[in-house]
């Protein structure tokens, strides 16, 4: 284990993950659901498997290895680690939303925020800040966990202020 890895930061059984139950799928196999959906699932592998920074896994020998957020949301999207640079597809798009939902929670610099960001370009500045965010040396694992829950929870009940789920 790296000195960046930290193991079940939270108290055990708070959340239940295993490999089979890391997103839900429909009959043919689309993933169904919100980005909030993703980010709990996300939270409970970081919670269950540990949390990295530095990088998206920690030891990829295992075969779920302690993760940065982005690498735990890869993971529980395509229901193992993925290392690809490149994520094209319905499943690069749910890793996207979910991680761009987290990235809106952030507070930005003024002179870091574009008005002629593209969703493309915004979708692309949300990954490194989310990368950014997580491997920030004043971040804990319970932190980030958190985070994720919390972030899950406000997207939940915007939809619901707004009278609408956003569910595909």
């Amino acid at each position: 284990m790296s000195p960046n890895t930290v193991n079940n930061a939270l108290t055990p059984n708070i959340f239940t993950y295993t490999p089979l139950t890391v997103v839900a799928r429909d009959e043919a196999g689309d993933i169904i659901g919100s980005p909030a959906d993703t980010l709990r699932a996300a939270a409970g592998y970081l919670a269950t498997y540990g949390w990295h920074q530095g990088g998206l896994y920690a030891d990829l020998t295992v075969p779920y290895p302690a993760a940065d957020v982005t690498g735990a949301t890869r993971a529980v999207i395509y229901g193992h680690p993925t290392t690809d640079p490149v994520l094209d597809g319905r499943l690069g798009w749910h890793v996207d939303i979910a991680l761009a939902t987290l990235a809106d929670t952030f507070t930005y610099p003024e002179d870091d925020l574009r008005d002629d960001l593209t969703l493309l370009g915004w979708l692309d500045y949300a990954g490194h800040a989310v990368s950014a965010w997580n491997d920030d040396t004043n971040q804990t694992a319970d932190q980030v966990i958190i985070h994720l829950l919390i972030t899950a929870d406000q997207y939940d009940n915007d939809g619901r202020t707004q009278g609408r789920r956003y569910r595909r």
